[in-house]
């Protein structure tokens, strides 16, 4: 049964705004880990931000839901969903430290297109050539943006790559979930998993540091931005009538990478990375332009 042109609109337009502030969230969110890392290993970094963010989640889950919310009856899937979470976040943290923003996220782009073949392949969705065209348009832009600087592939490529395929992976088993389960659980599960492997890691490799007190209101800031950002992404991709209508979104990151790239480690746009933006930009509004004319077709 096909939703009304109302209630497809709403969806769809409310998706895309959740996934767009959602991914806002993870560029602010990565700025803070490439800043952290100039003094602390990864594990300290993502375990001080998960056991803020698993406190914060826990806590919000206990008071509105009681105890009984902490195993669902699908939490098979929130485990292996954890996983790919846990996954994500330490390879594109640990790419962080080893690529410029502008090459990181010119590589992790490559996630909308993993989302879109394993939503037909996993969800039996449909996804259209026109949202292929789009989304083949956008990641033109991102190869012309981050493409020169690609002549040696490193680890930081390597891992960037690992965390879009585990990033994908993430969406697909979300949209497999649904929206039955409370808004916080969507981020204990990964944080409480995310800190147990950072625990152990510190502990057998020896790598603490004690915090400065400069950075303290950073790692303060960001375990709930990393809440915030996740709770934003998990309701727009399980609010979406299709996983490929807000897959293409994920390229808004590019605006802010640049952004930050440029204000915090002096990284000046070329005419190249112009270019690249003017197609994402493009394929973003032709994407936009194209769900209204599908809401009207009802």
């Amino acid at each position: 049964m096909l939703p009304s042109p109302d209630s497809y609109k709403s969806q769809t337009l409310s998706a895309i705004l959740l996934v767009t502030i959602g991914y806002f969230g993870f560029n602010i969110a990565d700025l803070f880990s490439k800043i952290l890392q100039n003094h602390y290993s990864i594990y300290q970094v993502l375990g001080t931000s998960s056991i803020l963010g698993f406190c914060i989640a826990a806590a919000w889950l206990k008071k509105s839901h009681g105890w009984s919310a902490f195993v669902p009856p699908n939490y098979k899937l929130h485990l292996l969903r954890a996983a790919f979470i846990t996954g994500t976040a330490y390879c594109m943290v640990a790419s962080l430290k080893l690529l410029p923003l502008a090459d990181f996220y010119g590589i992790i782009f490559i996630m909308p297109f993993l989302i879109m073949v394993l939503a037909m392949i996993v969800l039996k969705e449909n996804v259209g050539w026109r949202r292929w065209m789009a989304a083949g348009v956008a990641f033109s832009g991102i190869l012309i943006i981050a493409g020169p600087q690609f002549n040696n592939v490193g680890a930081g490529v390597i891992l960037a790559l690992a965390g879009a395929c585990f990033g994908a992976a993430n969406i697909i088993t979300l949209r497999k979930i649904g929206r039955d389960s409370p808004l916080p659980f969507y981020v204990v599960y990964p944080f409480g998993l995310m800190f147990v492997v950072s625990l152990i890691c510190i502990i057998t490799t020896d790598t603490f540091t004690p915090i400065r007190m400069v950075d303290v209101p950073v790692f303060i800031i960001h375990g709930p931005i990393v809440v915030f950002s996740i709770i934003c992404t998990s309701l727009g991709f399980t609010k979406a009538p299709e996983t490929a209508i807000v897959a293409p979104f994920h390229y808004t990151q590019i605006i802010w990478g640049i952004l930050f790239g440029w204000l915090f480690f002096e990284t000046l746009p070329t005419s190249t990375t112009w270019m690249g933006l003017s197609l994402v930009i493009m394929a973003g509004l032709y994407s936009l332009w194209r769900e209204y004319k599908i809401s009207h077709q009802y």
